[in-house]
C-alpha cells in the first residue's frame, strides 16, 4: 500500500486495517509482519512519508539464521531450542565475548526487533555438544530454572 500523506506507522495501520482489533494490528507489527519500503519494522512510531510503501506479511516474520556451529531446532514465541556443536562456548568468558550461543542467539533475535532478548536457561561446556534452551523472556526464564 502506498502512502499518500505523511503519518505514523500504527494510525496508518489502525486506518488501513479499520476491519481488524486494535491488538491484532499491533500483533502484527510485534511478530515483524509489517515492512516499510521491503524493510521489516516493529516500531509503531515509524514515520511515514508519501512515496513510502508499506507491506503486510501474512506469514510470521522469520529472519534467517545460518551457523555451522549451531542450529535451531524449534522456536516459538518463548523458547528458543538449539543444537549447539562442541567448540562453541555458551556465554561468554574473559576472553570470548562474541562467539558464543548466547550472542549469536541475541543478534539473531534483534534482527526482528531491536528491542528483543534472550535468556540463558543453563549452559554447556565449549567441548560438549547437544541442545541448549533459550527463554524469549523473563517469565519464562524463571519459570523454567524455578523447575
Amino acid at each position: 500500500m502506498a502512502v499518500k500523506e505523511e503519518n505514523t506507522l500504527l494510525p496508518f495501520l489502525f486506518q488501513l486495517l479499520s476491519e481488524q482489533s486494535k491488538s491484532s494490528v499491533k500483533a502484527l507489527l510485534a511478530h515483524g509482519q509489517i515492512l516499510i519500503n521491503g524493510k521489516v519494522t516493529s516500531q509503531f512510531n515509524a514515520p511515514l512519508v508519501p512515496g513510502d510503501e508499506v507491506e503486510i506479511s501474512y506469514e510470521r516474520g522469520k529472519v534467517e539464521f545460518s551457523n555451522p556451529l549451531l542450529h535451531i531446532v524449534w522456536e516459538d514465541d518463548d523458547l528458543i531450542v538449539v543444537n549447539k556443536k562442541e567448540g562453541l562456548m555458551s556465554v561468554a568468558s574473559d576472553r570470548v565475548k562474541e562467539r558464543t550461543a548466547y550472542h549469536l542467539l541475541s543478534d539473531y533475535v534483534k534482527k526482528t526487533d531491536p528491542k528483543n532478548k534472550i535468556f540463558v536457561l543453563h549452559r554447556l561446556d565449549r567441548d560438549t555438544s547437544g541442545l541448549m534452551m533459550f527463554a524469549k523472556n523473563q517469565r519464562v526464564q524463571k519459570a523454567l530454572q524455578s523447575n
